[in-house]
C-alpha cells in the first residue's frame, strides 16, 4: 500500500518483459548520445505503440511502478518533478537554467518552469 516498486536499469532488449506493467514512471537513456527522457504512462504497453521521438536510440531504461491508488493526476503531477528536478541538474533541449551536472541532456519537450 502506498509503496513505489522501483525498477533497475535494463537493456531495451528486455523492454518486452515490462509491456504487462501499469501506472508507471518511466526513464529511457541513450548512452551513445548522452540522453534522458522521463515519461509516464497508465499502460506501459500502450505508451510503447508509440515511437519515442525525443529519444529514438535510447539504450537503457528503468520501470518504477506506482502504487494501484496513485489516480492519473497523481502519476503526472510525479513525472512532471522528476522532469523539473532533473531539468535543474542536467542541460536540457528547452534551455531550463540548470547546475549542468552532466554531459547528458534532458530530451523531454515539456518542462513545467
Amino acid at each position: 500500500e502506498g509503496r513505489i516498486t522501483k525498477g533497475d536499469w535494463k537493456e531495451r532488449s528486455e523492454i518486452k518483459e515490462e509491456m504487462a506493467t501499469d501506472n508507471v514512471i518511466y526513464t529511457l537513456v541513450d548512452i551513445e548520445n548522452r540522453e534522458i527522457y522521463v515519461g509516464e504512462a497508465k499502460n506501459l504497453a500502450n505508451r510503447f505503440k508509440q515511437s519515442r521521438h525525443e529519444i529514438p536510440g535510447w539504450t537503457h531504461y528503468r520501470v518504477d511502478q506506482l502504487p494501484p491508488d496513485f489516480d492519473d493526476k497523481m502519476r503526472i503531477t510525479l513525472e512532471r518533478m522528476m522532469i523539473r528536478s532533473l531539468a535543474s541538474l542536467l542541460n536540457s533541449s528547452v534551455g531550463i537554467d540548470s547546475m549542468q551536472i552532466s554531459e547528458f541532456i534532458l530530451t523531454n519537450k515539456r518542462i513545467d518552469r
